[in-house]
């Protein structure tokens, strides 16, 4: 007789249903809202400030080189550049290009200035029947000197054979510019006066040195 033992069912263990972990908090740290606030205010008062001075600019013409008197003026001479509207610069505006171009300088304009009315004109210099005599001086004269200003252009001799005495050569002339020499080191000035004088006044720079005499600038 066979025994058959009889075994008990057993019952697999399930594991519990594991229970959902809640994501963690973030913990809001108020130094960092505050600074997110501030950078935030900070790109606005930036974005204003921008458009306000965009908004209160205007455009001029300046030199893109160094535009020596009596030059043609041409388009590669000119740029556009953006300036405070309340600079009180007295400068052509960048629209009015066209009416600059073909002009001749009045002045020497300096590479990166402003471009004024004045400094702008239809006139040939020098015009006809007159003529530049470079004039360098062995005294440079305590008042500097601009452009227009009316002067006399005095040589003195320093031959041996120079006979002293009398009036010594002079010429009236205009100033045109006056810039120092690299070179010498010496104060060289541009002087506008006649064709003749400018004859005379180059023969007795030849023999002698040359001073200015300043004329009175008063107009009228």
């Amino acid at each position: 007789m066979t025994n058959t033992d009889t075994r008990p069912e057993t019952t697999p263990q399930v594991p519990p249903q594991a229970r959902p972990v809640p994501p963690p908090k973030v913990r809001r740290r108020p130094v960092g809202i505050l600074l997110a606030v501030l950078l935030a205010a900070a790109g606005a008062v930036g974005a204003g400030v921008a458009w306000s001075a965009t908004s209160n600019a205007e455009v001029v013409l300046v030199a893109e080189q160094t535009i020596p008197r009596g030059t043609v003026i041409g388009a590669e001479d000119l740029r556009r550049v953006r300036v405070r509207a309340e600079s009180g610069l007295d400068a052509i505006s960048g629209d009015a290009a066209t009416t600059v171009v073909g002009k001749r300088a009045a002045l020497d304009i300096s590479a990166g200035s402003s471009i004024s009315p004045d400094a702008v004109t239809d006139a040939v210099v020098p015009a006809a029947g007159q003529s530049i005599v470079a004039v360098p001086l062995t005294t440079e004269p305590g008042t500097p000197l601009v452009s227009g200003d009316k002067v006399r252009v005095v040589i003195t001799p320093t031959t041996p054979d120079a006979e002293p005495g009398g009036l010594p050569t002079f010429a009236d002339g205009e100033v045109v510019t006056a810039h120092v020499d690299p070179a010498s080191k010496q104060t060289v000035v541009d002087v506008l006066l006649p064709h003749d004088d400018a004859l005379t006044l180059t023969g007795g720079l030849a023999t002698g040195t040359a001073q200015l005499i300043l004329d009175s600038r008063e107009v009228g």
